[in-house]
């Protein structure tokens, strides 16, 4: 692993005043999720500069995004690599599961029952054939099929996603565009300052910074009637 010096501020959010980075961020862009996690941390007040390794931005991201050859002088790395701090949606990267999968177990976090089950979706035209898990509209029932992580992957096959976390006593699920989801969570891995590990190890933190890139998370009481 690769030593990086990074410069910190102090910035309020729902769990109090932190240290955060001020980062430079190098993205892969080795598929469109990728490319939409640039997208979101070009906007970020976090990252200073936005390196995309052997693409041209578009120019309406404005000036805080370059082209770069790789991931030198660069804070973190989104995207593949075994030399240099990464950030991936699977657990492969020095910072791992910035995904649906970390992102439901980040959630989780947040119950307090003894019983907790967690859910999300994933894009596949193979339906599963366990329970059903329940989103918010427009997902709506899904099947169950296999369980990674803890968490229950539900096969869809439309532009949302969805995450969903209950104890008995409080549902907590967020639903959006698979695409522009998935790519938020992969960023907020990267604004995890020099945290390694499963991102739901740093899951107030991590829940911040996807909050503050536009996602909604919607939380509902059941009253046990």
């Amino acid at each position: 692993m690769v030593a990086v010096s990074v410069r910190t501020a102090d910035l309020g959010t729902s769990s109090g005043p932190i240290s955060v980075l001020r980062v430079r961020v190098a993205v892969d862009p080795v598929d469109e999720v990728h490319s939409r996690a640039a997208a979101s941390l070009a906007s970020s007040p976090l990252v200073t500069m936005v390196g995309l390794i052997g693409k041209s931005p578009p120019k309406s991201w404005g000036g805080r995004v370059m082209r770069t050859k790789d991931s030198g002088g660069f804070d973190v790395l989104v995207g593949p690599a075994t030399e240099v701090r990464n950030v991936t949606p699977d657990g492969s990267g020095v910072v791992g599961f910035a995904g649906l999968t970390g992102l439901a177990r980040s959630l989780a976090t947040r119950l307090s029952g003894d019983r907790v089950s967690m859910d999300r979706t994933v894009t596949s035209d193979e339906p599963g054939t366990g329970p059903y898990a329940v989103f918010p509209a427009p997902v709506g029932a899904v099947r169950r099929a296999t369980k990674s992580e803890g968490v229950m992957l539900c096969p869809v096959s439309s532009q949302y996603a969805g995450v969903v976390v209950a104890d008995g006593h409080e549902t907590i699920a967020v639903v959006d565009d698979v695409l522009f989801l998935s790519g938020v969570c992969l960023a907020a891995g990267a604004l995890l300052g020099d945290h390694v590990g499963p991102v739901w190890e740093r899951a107030d933190q991590y829940l911040d910074r996807v909050q503050s890139m536009g996602v909604l998370i919607a939380e509902a009481v059941t009253d046990g009637s």
